[in-house]
């Protein structure tokens, strides 16, 4: 009963993933191409509540990982690097894409074992 639990709390996961939406920070027009992405007051109300409830997560860390990238130069610096809507929108994708993969591959195992 629990895996099972845990299944659903991850599917359910996905699902309200893939429905955050992301705005930009700026309000002119010529600049919104290449602004930051901030996810919408709304998703964080909805979305996000719902899957930091889900998957026992930080909201403020899952807000913090579709909106920005942390990358490692090559003289061990690390930069913060905001993503654009399209950057943003792509790193939700991949989250979604990953879990979902994990999670099939997890069942997929377990078919295997007991067959």
């Amino acid at each position: 009963p629990e895996l099972i639990k845990t299944i659903w709390s991850i599917v359910a996961s996905i699902i309200h993933l893939g429905n955050i939406t992301f705005e930009s920070t700026e309000k002119e027009f010529n600049k919104l191409l290449n602004s930051p992405a901030k996810i919408s007051d709304d998703s964080i109300r909805r979305e996000v509540k719902v899957i930091t409830n889900l998957l026992g997560l930080n909201e403020t860390e899952l807000i913090k990982s579709l909106t920005s990238r942390t990358i490692a130069t090559g003289s061990k610096d690390v930069v913060n690097k905001e993503l654009t809507i399209g950057d943003a929108s792509f790193a939700r994708d991949a989250l979604a894409k990953a879990m979902y993969e994990q999670l099939f591959n997890h069942i997929f195992l377990k078919l295997n074992e007991t067959l």
